[in-house]
């Protein structure tokens, strides 16, 4: 296997709106970059902060070529929007880089909007991870302890105001 060459930037947009906006494109370009093979993974994750008016998306790409950079760079032009590049987060979870999970997050991101044709539902979603838990061999047990802990976490980022 080829050594990954990673590219992050924070791309920030004025409004909530025009965020999500940017998502909707840049995940669309994402998609088609990686289906055209210009691109062999990729993760975008949104953060928001109302009191302080802050908008932005963090987007990782890996092993991206010069036709993906040129659009990503012509769809913030276009937005006229600020793209800050920023090193890349290689920490790791039990082995495995933090923004290696979060591409992992965006291929399920492709299968569930495509399967569901639209946002799912909570309780969608929690079918969903109850059903990979067991898919993966994890019991009651784990999952509930895996909820416990995500719950710690994003009430963690609650209180640090992001979304």
């Amino acid at each position: 296997m080829s050594e990954e060459k990673w590219k992050c930037m924070d791309i920030h947009a004025e409004s909530y709106e025009q965020l999500n906006l940017l998502v909707t494109e840049i995940a669309g370009l994402m998609k088609q970059s990686k289906k055209e093979g210009h691109l062999q993974r990729y993760f975008f994750n949104k953060y928001t902060n109302e009191k302080k008016k802050e908008y932005f998306l963090k987007v990782g790409l890996v092993n991206s070529n010069e036709k993906t950079l040129f659009d990503l760079d012509k769809l913030s032009k276009q937005h006229q929007v600020r793209v800050v590049p920023y090193d890349c987060e290689m920490w790791e979870v039990d082995g495995v880089p933090i923004d290696s999970i979060k591409c992992v997050s965006c291929e399920l991101f492709e299968t569930t909007t495509e399967a569901f044709q639209k946002k799912p539902t909570l309780n969608q979603l929690g079918y969903l991870l109850h059903f990979l838990m067991n898919q993966l061999g994890l019991g009651y047990e784990n999952e509930l302890k895996l909820y416990k802990s995500l719950e710690q976490c994003i009430e963690q980022q609650l209180k640090g105001n992001h979304s």
